[in-house]
This record gives structure tokens, sequence and C-alpha cells, in this order.
């Protein structure tokens, strides 16, 4: 035998089978006489690289599982010649084949319990099979009788989302380059080449087809040739499930069967337990056989797995029967059966995998285990729960230094709950240090929704069917989102145009998942850009949270505390700025975990567990290593790299020379990373073309795709990529410098690491050269996605020292990072090509820094930065005059009046503004016009001023910017239309407006747009008395406001549905409509609907004459106002504090608050409230006789009342009660105020009231 013994311990014994990867063998272990099996790599498939791969797959997918279910990869190594092996358990039994006619129904029923365990462990590390058939199961008979399923042969399993095609093999042709597996067992989106598709419902689909198979007899789809089969999967319905009448099967298993095989992944369940939990729920006695049915022979399934048999079921494993193919096919979603939430806990465990013993040959491939962390596990999983049973939001947060294990906590709890079914995992890698990297909050969602690396035509199919067919996105959506997951270029005009933003489209994408199952969400080291986005979306899920729950668990990690030397204080600031952020918008049940270094014995114990070594190694590196987890496994990696361990007469690792260079270890977890690369990099056999290879990457970015570095060694005519590639990436994965994160892209495991590969491993001539090369090189390669690469290639750009392009493409970048709504991203960019004018010389300086200031600016006031904003509208405006540079002078006024307007400074806005507008109508800019004089009708909007022009001014700019084909700038202005309609007393022509808005809005998907414009409609119809409709309205909008996170308009909502419920005279009613306002508000800290709330718990207890509860939330409300500068809700305050005093008749304390109403009112402009207030202080003064008063404000009412119709409840009860207090002594007064409330009445076709104004005024002989 050529390979006689491996790596001085496996003795090979004798040949167990043979295909095209290899071959596998008995072996014995010689240090601990254990029988194993050795799967060995043949000479000729050594030079396939495909295969190498693939070998290398199953060794990457099997190590990272220890489950009773799943066969076991205890070693792994290279033979004296080269040739790649890993080391198996040896299972003594046979494959489910070889059983074929051998084993009960019962037996079935117990062997596919087993395997359905083994998938769900798999399938919740990520790892899917994809050819799961009878000769990869392999059955072992336990001691008490019951039978274990065993899985094997992962060679061409999916891991993480990755696809991975190992060529052609012995028994399978390649008819296509992407169809893995056995066809009769291939789920159609496994036959059509649907690599993204594939899933664990697609391990499922191959377990149905197996039942069907055993049950039945005969398999549901077959055919001569392979290609038959596979469109047999893909098209036709599988035969109904014929159960020989000698056979009895439990009820409901048909059933459960057939689900299996549905054609489309989102029709079948979607986790291994909801199947092991329906499979166990049937009532097993039902089923028998027949005697003729039983074994064949007289042998027991105890003799038939004899231990001693020399067969061993991996000569199944050789690939047999396994195929390439590929077809076309399209993007599926998969969906769950429910499953009671009462049984979901029996299968759930603490209990950490069990213990395996070291392995060198692994070393690299396993993860670190979780020592010394059980208190967090058991208040993770604690927390986890909590969840599960208020079925809503949590947020745990973890932070501590980098490498002490919160990654692995966080991946800890997401495998246990999926594998047991309690909720969907969804794992979100930040920062480029995450272990799940997935490219923050946006591939999160892509990944998903399953359309990560797809072209935007391809994505189109599989959001529909997932969000918007489900119902959880308008079709009207479709078009928006999919600007949001594959945006177009922005065009020439840069002002955000996003429908939607990105914390509002997780929001609803968590809703719209957690209706199948609750969900744990983990953003891995949250960090950067990423922090804002994220701190919006807890924002939204917080507001949501009072409304409409939801079951999510949301686990960020933070890298903080204590740090090394090499770490920089700037990550651990802006960490514990971002905890605090957190923490101050979490809701008070949140839970913070900071995790501290290791202790000493801890640290012992992860050495031993992960290495045989000895206890006096192991306490070195637990003193080494100062608790830090990674750094005890990256320096025994650096003992074993030099070959500095060797094993003493006990069989422990220590170290080869006692002094060796102890004093000179590398102190930081990032020096001593790059210590060992050097070793790493000696060892492919070509250290200089790896170094080439390697410095090329980092300066790829921290995440490239291969085909970058390929085309680069092209470009630069070197040919010699192949002969290095392969090992290298297989060693750097090995070792924990690269992750491959998708199909055909790699990325650097630390971001630190990265920062050391590219300073040291090339020059920086070099660099500057590649840079170049690169820059190049991705405008050719991503040309069709320019808008996701231009950051880059600016990057490639300034490096190369080319700064007119790198401004070109970063002002680009910027451009469309704000189109996407993604702010921080945008400044960044915006401030980058700031700095390259400023400290370079660059062409068209002056007109590249309006750019990037107005871009600034906009940023800044999306973000609420207005101090910075105005310093750079100051800064274009003072170059825009020097220069001549009048459309960018008219563009930066612009932006001032909207400082001025989201500061309150509205008289300075509408200033700003009409200068705006003069300038915009000068220069001939129509675009600019509408903007401005949309912003002037907002503004007096908020004022309640110049109701009369409101309405014309939002009109002529509507007609403006549907000239333009601006359809969504045209549904606003309708909106404002409305507003000024409704200001002046039109209230049907204001909802008929308020449906043309919805229309419009509905036109461009904007679904915020058609809920604001149905809030609005509500408003209207309640300010015409129709209670019911308006009731109704408000009622519809609850939900769907909640799913938004949309704090504000909720709260509106509720306010609506307080004052119904206040005119109906249901207090209580009222006041729980308003306290859920106030917690909405409370929690978002909105100071103007804290305002707006109180006031309502206000009136309700002033109808209730509760007067000191009254005056404790009028002063609440006149707080928050006061806190916000805001003289309207200010001038309100008062007015209620007032009309409360003259409910007890306390004259003099309701004047006093009712003259600061009218100075109040008088300030904002607003005529029809300051109409109100007027009539309110009039009756107040009658009441103290001061007829003189009185005679002036009724002068000004009666000027206010021709030309506003003032309709208010308490201004025409206040002039009612003024007619009646005055008709003795003041009949004039009487009878002018009686003369506007009969006026009104008749308007309002209140008959109650003009019968009672009627009759004084007869009195009055009138």
């Amino acid at each position: 035998m050529k390979h006689r013994l491996l790596k001085g311990r496996y003795l090979l014994q004798g040949l167990l089978g043979r295909g095209a990867m290899g071959e596998v063998y008995r072996a014995v272990d010689t240090r601990t006489r254990g029988v194993l099996a050795v799967k060995l790599l043949s000479d000729s498939a050594q030079g396939n690289p495909l295969l190498l791969r693939a070998l290398w797959r199953e060794v990457r997918a099997v190590a990272r599982m220890h489950h009773p279910n799943v066969v076991q990869v205890v070693d792994y190594g290279k033979s004296d010649e080269g040739n790649p092996f890993f080391v198996m358990e040896y299972v003594p039994g046979l494959s489910l084949e070889a059983m074929r006619s051998r084993i009960s129904v019962k037996d079935l029923l117990e062997i596919t319990d087993g395997i359905l365990a083994g998938l769900g462990y798999a399938h919740a590390r990520g790892v899917v099979h994809r050819d799961l058939k009878p000769e990869n199961v392999i059955i072992v008979e336990r001691e008490d009788g019951s039978l274990q399923s065993k899985l094997v042969d992962f060679g061409v399993a999916q891991i993480g989302g990755l696809r991975h095609e190992p060529g052609a093999t012995g028994h399978g042709r390649a008819i296509a380059e992407n169809v893995v597996g056995t066809p009769a067992y291939m789920a159609p989106e496994q036959a059509q080449g649907m690599t993204r598709e594939i899933g664990a419902e697609s391990d499922l689909y191959a377990l149905g087809i197996l039942l069907y198979e055993f049950i039945g007899g005969r398999l549901p789809f077959d055919a001569p040739n392979p290609l038959s089969i596979l469109l047999q999967h893909v098209n036709a319905e599988p035969p109904p499930l014929v159960v020989p009448n000698t056979v009895s099967i439990p009820e409901g298993l048909e059933t459960l069967i057939m689900g299996l095989l549905a054609k489309h992944p989102w029709e079948r369940p979607s986790f291994a337990a909801d199947v092991r939990r329906s499979l166990r729920a049937l009532d097993w006695s039902q089923a028998s056989d027949t005697p003729e049915q039983q074994l064949e022979t007289s042998d027991s399934l105890s003799a038939i797995l004899s231990p001693d048999l020399e067969v061993l079921s991996l000569t199944h494993t050789l690939d047999s029967g396994t195929m390439q193919a590929k077809l076309s096919g399209e993007e599926l979603f998969a969906t769950d059966g429910d499953a009671a939430m009462s049984t979901l806990f029996e299968a759930a465990t603490l209990r950490e995998d069990e213990s395996e013993a070291p392995s060198t040959g692994l070393f690299g491939v396993r993860e670190v285990p979780l020592i010394g962390r059980e208190r967090e596990k058991q208040q993770l999983w604690s927390a986890f729960e909590q969840m599960l049973e208020d079925q809503n939001i949590h947020l745990v947060v973890l932070s501590g230094p980098a490498g002490v294990g919160k990654s692995r906590l966080g991946r800890w709890l997401m495998e246990r709950a999926e594998e047991h079914g309690l909720a969907q995992a969804m794992g979100c890698g930040v920062g480029p240090g995450s272990v799940f990297a997935t490219g923050g909050m946006r591939g999160l969602l892509e990944r998903h929704l399953r359309i990560h690396g797809l072209e935007r035509d391809e994505c189109v199919g599989p959001v529909e069917r997932r969000l918007v067919e489900p119902g959880h996105f308008e079709p009207s959506e479709l078009r928006p989102l999919m600007e949001y997951f594959r945006p177009t270029l922005p065009g020439d005009s840069m002002h955000s145009s996003a429908v939607f933003e990105p914390a509002a489209v997780a929001a609803r994408v968590l809703r719209a998942a957690t209706t199948k199952r609750p969900v744990a969400l983990i953003f891995d080291d949250l960090r950067g850009p990423d922090v804002p986005e994220f701190l919006d979306l807890i924002e939204l899920l917080e507001a949501s949270r009072q409304i409409s729950p939801m079951p999510v668990l949301i686990l960020v990690t933070l890298t903080g505390g204590k740090r090394t030397a090499a770490e920089s204080e700037r990550h651990t600031e802006e960490s514990l700025d971002t905890l605090a952020k957190l923490l101050e918008l979490a809701p008070q049940d949140a839970l913070h975990l900071s995790l501290e270094p290791m202790s000493s014995t801890d640290t012992i114990t992860l050495a031993k567990t992960v290495l045989p070594v000895s206890e006096a190694l192991a306490a070195l590196v637990a003193d080494r290593s100062s608790g830090n987890p990674q750094y005890a496994i990256q320096l025994l990696s650096h003992w074993m790299d030099s070959e500095g361990l060797v094993e003493d007469a006990e069989g422990c690792l220590e170290l080869a020379d006692a002094s060796m260079n102890i004093r000179r270890l590398p102190r930081g977890l990032s020096e001593l990373l790059t210590t060992r690369l050097g070793t790493i990099l000696s060892a492919t056999g070509s250290p200089a073309l790896a170094r080439a290879v390697l410095g090329r990457a980092a300066l790829c970015g921290h995440r490239f795709p291969v085909n970058l570095i390929e085309r680069l060694f092209e470009w630069e005519g070197r040919q010699d990529l192949d002969a290095i590639f392969d090992s290298l990436l297989e060693a750097l994965i090995v070792e924990g410098y690269w992750l491959e994160v998708d199909e055909g892209v790699i990325q650097f495991a630390r971001a630190d690491h990265h920062e050391a590969v590219s300073e040291h491993l090339i020059s920086h001539a070099e660099q500057v050269e590649v840079h170049s090369i690169l820059a190049r090189l991705e405008l050719e390669l991503f040309a069709h996605d320019l808008g996701r690469w231009r950051g880059e290639i600016a990057r490639h750009f300034e490096a190369a020292g080319s700064y007119d392009e790198a401004c070109t493409h970063l002002l680009e970048a910027a451009k469309q990072a704000f189109t996407w709504a993604q702010y921080p991203a945008a400044r960044s960019a915006f401030e980058g090509v700031k700095r390259l004018i400023e400290t370079h010389s660059v062409v068209a300086a002056v007109g590249l820094a309006d750019e990037a200031d107005l871009g600034l600016a906009l940023t800044n006031l999306k973000t609420g930065a207005y101090d910075a904003a105005e310093e750079n509208i100051v800064s274009v405006r003072q170059r825009g005059r020097a220069a001549s540079r009048r459309h960018a002078v008219a563009r930066a006024t612009l932006l001032q009046g909207e400082v001025a307007y989201r500061r309150g400074e509205l008289e300075q806005a509408i200033q700003v503004y009409e200068f705006a507008k003069a300038e915009f109508e000068e220069l001939g800019q129509t675009h600019g016009v509408a903007r401005t004089m949309r912003a002037l009708a907002e503004v007096y909007v908020s004022l309640q001023a110049n109701a009369s022009e409101i309405a014309p001014m939002a009109h002529l700019a509507r007609v403006l910017f549907e000239t333009l084909g601006d359809t969504l700038q045209s549904a606003q202005c309708l909106m404002i239309e409305g507003k000024g309609a409704r200001m002046t007393g039109r209230r049907e022509e204001a909802v008929e407006l308020y449906r043309a808005a919805e229309r419009s809005f509905e036109k461009v998907g904007a679904r915020h747009g058609v809920l604001e414009a149905r809030l609005w409609h509500a408003e209207a119809v309640l300010a015409t008395g129709r209670l019911d409709e308006a009731e109704a309205l408000y009622q519809e909008l609850v939900e769907p406001l909640g799913e938004l996170g949309d704090p504000r308009n909720i709260i509106y909502c509720f306010r609506g549905l307080g004052i119904i419920s206040r005119k109906r005279g249901h207090f209580e009613a009222s006041e729980a409509a308003n306290l859920r306002a106030l917690a909405v508000a409370t929690a978002v800290g909105d100071d103007l609907s804290m305002a707006q709330a109180s006031t309502g718990l206000g009136e309700v207890s002033r109808a209730r004459g509760q007067w000191d509860s009254a005056l404790s939330h009028y002063q609440t409300a006149l707080g928050a106002a006061i806190r916000l500068k805001a003289t309207g809700s200010q001038a309100i305050a008062h007015a209620n504090m007032g009309l409360m005093y003259v409910q007890q008749k306390k004259w003099r304390e309701a004047v006093g608050h009712l003259v600061e109403a009218v100075d109040l009112a008088r300030k904002t402009s607003n005529l029809q409230m300051l109409g109100a207030f007027l009539g309110c202080l009039a009756r107040a003064w009658g009441e103290l006789e001061s007829w003189g008063v009185v005679e002036d404000i009724l002068t000004e009412v009666l000027f206010l009342d021709e030309e506003l119709k003032l309709t208010e409840p308490d201004f025409l009860a206040s002039l009612e009660a003024l007619a009646m207090r005055s008709k003795d002594t003041r009949p004039d007064i009487a009878v002018t105020s009686a003369r506007v409330v009969r006026n009104r009445a008749l308007a309002t076709n209140d008959s109650a009231m003009m019968s009672r104004i009627s009759g004084l005024l007869v009195e009055l002989g009138m």
C-alpha cells in the first residue's frame, strides 16, 4: 500500500471503497488503537483544483459539526506524497440503501427522525447536504436496540449560502455546470441550477423522495436518462403515493411526505425541526408490515449491523450517482407550516456539544469553543425565551475586547434557536472582522430574500413573490423596492428620491419574516457608517413595539472595553458612543452584557480542549494570552507553524525548546497574525508569488471578488496565478486569515490584519502602479454596476495619484449614497471630495467644491445637523458670489430656508424662500421655482397663516412638478393644497385633494405617502363631524403606520381616536388612546407629539371635571412646546388652561392664560387660531364686565370671521355664553355675538345651536 502510515499516526489496513475523487480506507489510530475511516484523494484527482476544493469543502462542512446523526471528521492533512486526506469516525453499519428490503415502517420512522435531527443541526450551521439519498445514510444499532442514523458524504455540500461544484464524477455526467447531486433525489430548484434558491427545503425535498420510495416501493420520478428525471422534478406532479396492501402507515404520514414534495421551496417546510415534530406527532403504533414484508433472512438487525462486518457504507459516499447539470430557473421563497409554540422548547437545550478528542489536523478548521461563558449563555437564552413569551422586540448588547467570544456567543444562540425551529436566524456582519460577513443591513436583507449577487432583473421575481404577493408590500411599491435593492444611477440634480430609507425597509422585511416565525437577528461588530442606519432601525422598531409588536431578538456586538496596544482608541470611543445611543433608544428591558477576558483556568481548559497540550504549555498559553481566546488559539497556531511543538512521553504536546523565544513572542493579536503569515506563505512553496497575490488582494479592499485578482494578474501579464492560488486560498482560510463569504468572494477575517498586509507585503511604488490598474480594471469589469463600485474606484485613483478622476468618482459615489438614503456614507464621500480639493491640485475645483458642500448640506439636513448644514451653505454662497455662480447661490439659498424651517424659525424661512424663488425665476430654473413655492406653502401651513394663499401656491407648484414629470413632488403638493383648503373651511374639497394625493403616491409606490394622505383624509373627515367614517379611517391606519414605525403619524391616529371618543362621551376610551399616543411619543423622544398627547389627556380630564389632572397635562404640553420653541403649541396650551378656568368660573386666571394665547397666536400669524382665542377671551372679559375690552375684541373677531368663517366649537360656545351674559347689561354686544353664532349654526346645520340662538335673538327684539 503506497500510503501506509499517514501523519505518523493513521495506519491504513484495507480499502473500503473507491470513487472518482479517491479511496476510502479502514485505518487504525496507532495512539488510541481506535478504528477510523480515511478518505484519501487520488493522484489523478490531486491535480484537479475543483476536486481539491471539493475535498476541502467536505472537511469544512463536517469539521464544524459534532452531532450523533452526522459522521464525525477527526483529522485532516496530507500524505508524505502530498495527497490530501481526512479522517472520519468508522461507522460500523450499513447504508439505508443496503437495508432497503430489511426494515419495517417503524424502523423507517425511527431512521427518519435521526435524519431530521442531523439535517436540523447542519442547516442551523449553514450547511445544506445537497445529496441526501439512501446511500448517504448509515444505520447503526445502539446498545438499547434503537437505530441511529448518520449522514455522510458532504462532498457537494453548500456552506453558508456558498455553492460548490466539484466537477464530474464517476457515475454522474456533467450535463451542465451548476447542478450537483443525484438526479433521482434533486429538488426542482436544485435540478434547475438555482444555486441561491437551494436551502434546507432542498434537503427536505430529497427526504420526501426517500420516504416516498421506501413506503411506495418506487421513486416518484424515474426515466432512462438523468435529464429526463430532472425535467420531471421541475415540471411533473408526483403521482399519488400508493401504499402496498401489506403495509400500514400512520395517518398523516402520506400528507407529510407529499408536503415535502411541493414544487416550490416556499410551499415546503423550512425547518427540519418542524418536520420532526410533525413526524413525532403521528401515531407510530399504526405502522405495521405483514411477515412477508419483514426481513428476508432470519438474521436480526443486530446481526446485519454487526460491528465486525468489514463493510462500511462510506463505499457509497464516493460520489456515486452524483452529477452536475445546469438548467435555468428562478428563485423561490420558503414558508413554514405553523408549529405550536408551546412545544417548541421540548428539544431545545443549553447543553454544549459533546466533547471530542483534540486534533492537530482540524485545529484551524474548527471554531474556537465557548469556554467559561456559561453565565452569558444562560442570560442570552433567558432573553430569547422572554422574547418568545412576550412576542415582542428584545435587545441584547454584547460588548468587550476583540477576540473574547462575542460573535461566537451570538452564533451559539442563533444556531440553537434555528436547529430546534424556534426562530429564523439572520446574521448580519457589519464590521470587517465579523464572522457573519454579510455586508451590513442591506446584505442581510438580500440574503434573507436570497437575492444576493443577482442582477436587478433577476431580483424582481423573488422580491415580488416574497414581499409583494403575500401582502407585506403593495404592488405599487415593487419599483421603489427594486430601487432600494438594485438602484439605478442618479440623475444630474442631486436630491434624495429614495421612497424607502434603509431602516424602514429593514423594519418591514423583519415584520414580514415574523409572520412565519420569530426572528433572531445579530448585528455583529457594529461600527462605522452602518451605526446611524442601525440606530434608525432600533428607533423604528421601538416605536412599532408600542403599537404592533413583533417577536424579534436583536443581538448587537460592539468591540470596546479593554484593548490591546495595536487596536484603535478611536474605535473604542466609537463603540462606547454607539453603546450609549443604543441603550438610550432601547426599551428598559434591554440586556447589556460586558464580556471580560477569560480566567486563567478557563484559558487552560480552552488550550487543552483544542489541542492535546501539556499542563505546563496550557499554563504558558494562559499567561501570554491575558484571557483572550483568539490570542491563545493564534499562539498555539504560531508554535505549530514553526514546528515548535513535540510530543512528550504521555503523548501531550510540549515546546520543542523550553527556552524558545518566549520573550520575543508578539504581544498583540494583530502582530501575532502578521508573524504567522510569513510561515504560511513559505509553506505554499512559492512564497514570493504568494506575497504578490496576498498583497494585491489587500489592495483590492477587505472584501474582493476572486475574478478581480485573476484579471489583475492578466493585466500585469502574469500567467502564474493558477499555480499558487488554490493552495494559498486553502491555507489562508484554514488559518483564519480569509473568509469565503460568497461565491467567488473573499474577505479578510480581521480589519487590522488587512491593514498590516497592505502596508508590509507590497512596496509603495508597486502599490501606486497596482492601484492605477485596479481603478481602470474595475471601471471595465463593473460598468454595469458602477453605483456600487465608484467609491472603490475613487480610492484606487487617489492612491495612484490621479486626483481629478478620484474627485469625479467619489462625488458620484456620494450622490449615489445620498439617493439611496445612505446618509453616513454620503457624508463621508462628500467630505472626501473636499479633502482632495483642499490637499491637491484638482481641475474644476470650485464647481466640485460647490457640489460637495451642497451635498453635505443636504445630508446634514436629512440627519438633523443644522449648524453643520449652515456652514456648508455659507461656503457655497461665498464662493458663488465671488465667482458669479448664481445657480449655486440660489440652491444654497433654498437650503438656507430649509434650515430655518427645520429649526422652527418660520418667519425667517419665508423671507429666505422668497429670495430663493426670485433668484430661480431670474435664472429660469423651473424646478427650483417649484420647490421654493412648495416650501413656502408648507411654512404657511406650519404657521397656519396666509390660509388663502396656501392652496393656490401649492397648486401652481404642483402644475410645475407635473410638467417636469415629478409625480412624487406633485403628490406632496396635493397634500399641501388639501391642508390649505381645510384651513379655509373647505373641508369636503380637502377630502378630495387628499384622495387625489393618495392616488398619486400609489403611482410611485410611496406607501408612506399613501398612508399619510389617508391620515389627513381622516383628519378632514373628523373636522366635518362624520365621526364613524373618521374612526374607521383611523383604525385602518394604526397597524400599517406601526409597521412603518412612523411615530408622529401613529400619534395623530391615537389623538384622532381620542377626540372621537371624547366627543361621544367615552372618556375612558379617549384617555386610553391618548395614553398610547403619549407612550409612543415618550419612547421616541418626540416633544411635539408629547405636547399633543398631553393636550389630549388634558381635554379628557377637563371634560370629566378633573381640574388638577387637566392642569398637570396642559403644563406638560406647555413645557414640551417651550423646549421646541413651538409658538403655536404654546398658544394652544395656554388657551386650554384658560378654557379650563372658564369652566371653573375663575375668570381672572382664564383671562391671564387667554391673553397669553392670543399674543402667541398673533406671532404665528395663524388667523384661524387667533380668531378662536379672541372669542374665548371676549367671553372671559365679559364675565368680568370689562365691556370696553370686549367691544374692541369683538370688532377684531367680526373682521376675522368675515374672512375665515370661524367654526371652532370653543369659539362658538364662548360667543353664545357672552351673548347670554350681556343680554341685560349690553344688548348690543349680545346681538353682535349672537349673529356670529347664528351664521355659523346655519353653515354647519347645527339645529340645537340654531334653536337656542334664535330664541335669544327674539328675546333681544331681533
